[in-house]
C-alpha cells in the first residue's frame, strides 16, 4: 500500500489554492513530507505546504507549468537538511471526475524527479494532480527510474476522508450489508472495507469492538495483545471457549479464528506482543484508525502519540467498576476520539504518572518506587458494561469515517454512568501543554515513539 496522509487543515489550504474558481490556468504547490515504511508499503505524511505564487513560475498556462528554480531551491534545501520528501502538486482546471497525469506531466517528471533524487538522495518523492472533483498521485521511489501509483490519499481531521483509486471495488457480497447500506449508502458501506483498523487489547471491550467491526464490514485489521485466554476471561471474552482457556490460546488468535468464521474475506495481522515494544508499535502505523482497549497506562502513553505523529485517529475506550464495602459503588466508562488537532491523553490529564511509573517498574524499565507493588491486582469486569462501551466506540468510528454522517459536538467525549444508566457528552476541558504535542505533528518515523527498541 502506497499512501499520502494530510491533516485536514493543510489539505483544505491545498485544495483552495489549486481549485480556485473561474481560473483557467493551472496552479501549483510544493509540500514537504515525513516518511513511514510498513510491511513493504510506504506512507508519506505531509508536514508543510508551500503555495506557489504567480512569480514563482517561469511559465504558467492552462496547459502546463514550469516552476522557477529560485522558488524550488530553498524547498529542496529544507528537504535535504531535514531528511524529508518533496511532493509536487498542480491542478488540471478542465478535468472533473477522472483526472490523471498528462503527457506533459510525464515528460516534466522524467526530467525533474532524477534531479530531486540527486539533490535529496535516499528519499521517495511524489507528484499529485487535482481535477475539479478528483485527484491522482504517484511516487517516485528512491533510486528508481519510474513511479508507482498512490493507492490512497487520507485526510484526517475531526473525520477521515479517503480518496481511493477508481479501480478499487468492493468484493464483499452486497446482500450481506443490504440493510446497512440503507442507512449508510453503498458508497459509505464500501468505505468500511477499504480501511485498516488497529485494536490494542483484545479482552472484554476489545473483543466486542472487533466483532462489531467485522459485522460492520471492516476487512483489514491489526490486532495486538500479549495475553492468553484464562478461565476468568470466559465470562466476557467474546469468541473464546473453555478449550481456549485450557490450552492458553492467545487472545489475538481467538479473534482471528472468530473473524474468519464471520467473514472469510477478513485479513488479520494478529500480534502476540506489547505495543510498548517498537516492532509491535510500528505495525500500527499502517492503520487508518486505532482503538485503544488496553488496561495499561504504558500502552496509552504510546498510543496517544499516533494522532499527532502519524495522523491516525485514536478511539480510547475504558471502563472502571469501583467496589466499596463489598458492594458496587460506581461504574464509569469513557469513549474519547482524538485526532491531529486534539490534545493528547497526557495534556488532558488521563495519563496517571504514578500508575505509569508502577507499570514501567513491573516491566523492568525504571527502578522500583515506594508505590510500586510489583503485583497486578485483578479488577472487576462485567460483560454488559463492556458491551455498552464497545457499541458506543464503534458508533464513534462510524461517525469519524463516514463523511455524510451527522457530526458530533467538537472537543467533547462520552462518559457512561453504569449505575444510573446514563451516557452523556462532556467537554474535553482546558488541556495543559505536555511539551510533546507541538513538536511531533506529522513527523512520522522522524521522531521515535516512547517505546523500547527491544523487549526486556
Amino acid at each position: 500500500m502506497t499512501e499520502i496522509r494530510f491533516s485536514a487543515e493543510v489539505f483544505d489550504q491545498l485544495q483552495a489554492h489549486l481549485r480556485q474558481p473561474n481560473h483557467s490556468d493551472e496552479e501549483g504547490a510544493l509540500m514537504l513530507a515525513h516518511q513511514a515504511e510498513r510491511n513493504g508499503g510506504l506512507i508519506l505524511i505531509v508536514a508543510e505546504l508551500f503555495k506557489i505564487p504567480d512569480q514563482g513560475f517561469i511559465h504558467k498556462s492552462g496547459g502546463g507549468l514550469t516552476i522557477d528554480p529560485e522558488f524550488l531551491a530553498p524547498v529542496i534545501k529544507r528537504a535535504r537538511l531535514d531528511d524529508m520528501s518533496i511532493i509536487l502538486a498542480h491542478s488540471h482546471p478542465f478535468s472533473d471526475r477522472d483526472v490523471w497525469f498528462s503527457s506533459i506531466d510525464d515528460a516534466g517528471e522524467r526530467s525533474l524527479m532524477p534531479k530531486l533524487q540527486e539533490r535529496v538522495p535516499g528519499r521517495p518523492h511524489a507528484a499529485m494532480v487535482f481535477g475539479k472533483r478528483s485527484l491522482a498521485a504517484r511516487v517516485w521511489l528512491a533510486n528508481s527510474n519510474g513511479s508507482v501509483d498512490v493507492e490512497k490519499v487520507a485526510v484526517v481531521g475531526d473525520r477521515i476522508k479517503t480518496h481511493a483509486s477508481t479501480s478499487s471495488r468492493s468484493t464483499l457480497a452486497p446482500e450481506r450489508f443490504a440493510r446497512q447500506a440503507l442507512a449508510f449508502t453503498a458508497a459509505g458501506q464500501a468505505l468500511f472495507e477499504q480501511l485498516c483498523v488497529g485494536i490494542t487489547g483484545l479482552g472484554g471491550i476489545g473483543s466486542q469492538v472487533f466483532h462489531n467491526l467485522v459485522h460492520l464490514g471492516v476487512r483489514h485489521f491489526v490486532l495486538v495483545d500479549h495475553d492468553v485466554v484464562e478461565e476468568s476471561n470466559l465470562s466476557r471474552l467474546i469468541g473464546a471457549t473453555a478449550e481456549d482457556a485450557r490450552r492458553g490460546t492467545p487472545k489475538v488468535e481467538v479473534m482471528k479464528r472468530a473473524g474468519s468464521a464471520i467473514s472469510p474475506s477478513v485479513e488479520i495481522t494478529a500480534i502476540v506482543g506489547n505495543v510498548y515494544h517498537a516492532p509491535v508499535a510500528r505495525q500500527l502505523t499502517s492503520c487508518d484508525v486505532i482503538f485503544s482497549c488496553t488496561d495499561t497506562m504504558v500502552s496509552r502513553m504510546v498510543l496517544t502519540r499516533f494522532p499527532k505523529q502519524y495522523f491516525i485517529p485514536l478511539i480510547d475506550v475504558g471502563v472502571n467498576v469501583q467496589i466499596r464495602d463489598s458492594r458496587v459503588h460506581r461504574i464509569g466508562g469513557r469513549i474519547m476520539v482524538l485526532g491531529p488537532n486534539d490534545p493528547c491523553l497526557d495534556c488532558l490529564g488521563y495519563l496517571n504518572h504514578e500508575t505509569l511509573t508502577e507499570e514501567l517498574g513491573r516491566l523492568g524499565v525504571v527502578p522500583p518506587t515506594p508505590y510500586t507493588s510489583g503485583i497486578e491486582e485483578p479488577v472487576p469486569a462485567v460483560v454488559s458494561y463492556n458491551t455498552t462501551l464497545a457499541g458506543l466506540a464503534v458508533s464513534e468510528f462510524i461517525r469519524v469515517v463516514l463523511p455524510d454522517f451527522p457530526a458530533a459536538p467538537t472537543r467533547t467525549f462520552q462518559v457512561m454512568d453504569g449505575v444510573d444508566g446514563v451516557v452523556r457528552r462532556v467537554e474535553l476541558g482546558s488541556p495543559r501543554p505536555c511539551g510533546i504535542c507541538d513538536e511531533t505533528i506529522g513527523v512520522g518515523d522522524a521522531v521515535d515513539l516512547p517505546v523500547l527498541k527491544v523487549a526486556v
